[in-house]
């Protein structure tokens, strides 16, 4: 794989006439756990202003949450390392919402699903990096860079799936 990478990096590089330094790995769900949480939080302040920074720790929480979820149901592939998430919805004063940052409540909250594969697949696929000397800008699974690249986020709301089908495996978004 490492030789493959190579290989199609230099015709690339030929084709475009620039020097490529940095690749995305959209990763296979070969050994793929998922765990669903929701996690939520009073603000500091009756009626405070949402700011990123709170979106983000309410997401980081729920990642942690699921990681620890996933670790303790065990199973085979040791340690494993979050690959993505996607929203399933943010929750505002007890109701659904699109967005977080920027309104006026009291209490915020989010449901996610998150992906994880095992380290040793991760290794694998930064080892095969590696020998092209290129430097991993991000990693996450085919299925949510897909629906990244296809399917609007405002859109995803209208019950809408996208369907990876492979030789080995299949996804869904």
């Amino acid at each position: 794989v490492g030789r493959l990478i190579v290989e199609v990096q230099r015709r690339l590089e030929a084709r475009l006439r620039v020097s490529l330094s940095r690749v995305s790995i959209a990763a296979a769900g070969r050994m793929l756990r998922t765990a669903r949480v929701s996690v939520s939080r009073e603000l500091p302040a009756p009626q405070s202003i949402v700011a990123r920074d709170v979106v983000l720790g309410l997401e980081g929480e729920a990642i942690e949450l699921a990681q620890e979820q996933i670790r303790q149901e065990g199973g085979p592939g040791g340690s494993y390392y979050c690959v993505g998430y996607s929203i399933i919805e943010y929750i505002m004063d007890g109701q659904p919402v699109s967005q977080l940052i920027g309104h006026t409540c009291s209490h915020v909250g989010v449901e996610l699903i998150a992906a994880f594969l095992p380290y040793s697949v991760i290794e694998g696929l930064y080892a095969a990096v590696d020998m092209s000397k290129l430097e991993v800008a991000s990693l996450t699974l085919e299925p949510i860079a897909a629906i990244n690249v296809l399917i609007p986020r405002e859109l995803r709301l209208l019950n809408l799936a996208l369907v990876d089908v492979g030789a080995g495996t299949s996804d869904i978004a």
